[in-house]
């Protein structure tokens, strides 16, 4: 056991090393997150060699990660055996499936290692701006194009995106990502600019999924911020910790009892735009398996572009249960619950805030594995770094 306790043989001795590391996976991370955020646009159909490029360059940030993890990480030896067991998990999975989300977004996150984490939340929320206002500047000027996304008399804005949704996700993440960094500091200002991103995404994408999750977000906070003692006691600590276990239950329960009889399961299936309904033809044409599967999928501006009939799973959890397989969801799953667990017990309420709406958020939409967009799953290495406990003995 003393041997697995040994750090990382692989690791490069220098004085430097934690600078290197923090600044490779500053190099890895947000240039994944610009291509595949780049790729999420309309250049995906209209520009498939630059879509194509811009997906090699991402596998050569994910590429880089893994060299920091390898070379310039801390971990002892029976951490990376752990890491190992983790990714080799995603990599058997993603060589069934072909969905790639899961293992580059952990491959990431275990680089992160040796960043100093409150740095990176406020760099984050400067970052995601930046890149939203490049990507509407492409879209004015013509490089990125919009697709009319019609609802009801309303046009919805798409802002060069390949669906309203996916703005309207990234205007969530930066007010996340503000949220957090205000946490402590938040006054009646910050829900003015809380409340005025909501009515856009209401007004522009329409994206009620988005709009909904941040509403929640804007009337949990002050019990969160009153009431955080309460998460001291052990039955509400491992209630909130199941979030994204239950989630996923209550998801594959709905889905697989569905049947256009049952009133309750069809007035809450229409409440959520026919998501029920689509999980439970998803389920009923396509088996469980271990490892996942590819799923034929049609998204909404294929289907415009196309003319082709959409088949579309918005439901996170189910469309990682099928996609990914068993094996995978469970391990995500579980991985999950432990960091909420940790990020309670160390008193980190802000993380543990965006991390339920992000559970609640997976019942709408899919993102729940996309690195690019929810960056909350960075949160899974706190506790390799144990930055909460040492901040604590640096105060005694």
């Amino acid at each position: 056991m003393n041997v697995l306790n040994k750090c990382n043989p692989l690791q490069f001795k220098t004085a430097h090393g934690q600078k290197i590391s923090s600044a490779l996976f500053y190099l890895s991370f947000w240039g994944y997150v610009f291509c595949t955020t780049y790729y999420g646009t309309n250049l995906l159909h209209t520009d498939k060699k630059m879509a194509r490029l811009l997906l090699q360059i991402s596998w050569l940030c994910v590429y880089c990660a893994v060299a920091n993890i390898l070379f310039f990480s801390d971990y002892s030896l029976k951490q990376l055996l752990y890491i190992a067991a983790v990714l080799g998990i995603f990599y058997i999975s993603f060589s069934v499936s072909r969905s790639r989300h899961l293992l580059q977004g952990f491959i990431l996150v275990f680089s992160a290692k040796r960043i100093n984490w409150h740095r990176f939340i406020i760099s984050n929320t400067c970052f995601y701006p930046f890149l939203l206002l490049s990507i509407f500047i492409c879209n004015r000027i013509g490089l990125i194009s919009s697709l009319n996304f019609p609802r009801g008399n309303l046009i919805r804005t798409d802002m060069g995106f390949s669906h309203p949704n996916v703005l309207g996700a990234y205007l969530m993440i930066i007010c996340m990502s503000w949220m957090i960094v205000r946490y402590k500091k938040l006054i009646i200002y910050d829900y003015f600019v809380f409340a005025a991103i909501i009515a856009y995404i209401w007004i522009g994408p329409n994206s009620r999924s988005s709009a909904l999750t941040l509403t929640l977000m804007v009337l949990a906070l002050p019990f969160f911020k009153k009431q955080s003692h309460l998460f001291r006691q052990k039955i509400i600590h491992t209630f909130i910790s199941l979030s994204y276990l239950l989630g996923f239950f209550a998801s594959y329960i709905c889905a697989l009892l569905y049947n256009a009889e049952n009133s309750l399961l069809t007035f809450i299936d229409r409440m959520l735009s026919g998501r029920i309904s689509l999980a439970n033809i998803f389920l009923q044409n396509y088996p469980s398996t271990l490892f996942g599967q590819k799923l034929k999928l049609v998204s909404s501006a294929q289907s415009s572009i196309n003319g082709s009939p959409s088949a579309i799973l918005d439901n996170a959890y189910i469309r990682m249960y099928l996609e990914t397989g068993i094996i995978p969801t469970m391990v995500f799953l579980c991985i999950m619950t432990a960091t909420i667990y940790y990020l309670i017990s160390k008193e980190q309420y802000s993380l543990v805030l965006c991390l339920c709406l992000f559970a609640v958020y997976s019942l709408f939409e899919y993102r729940i594995s996309k690195i690019s967009v929810n960056f909350l799953l960075l949160t899974v290495v706190l506790p390799f770094q144990n930055i909460f406990l040492e901040k604590k003995k640096e105060q005694h």
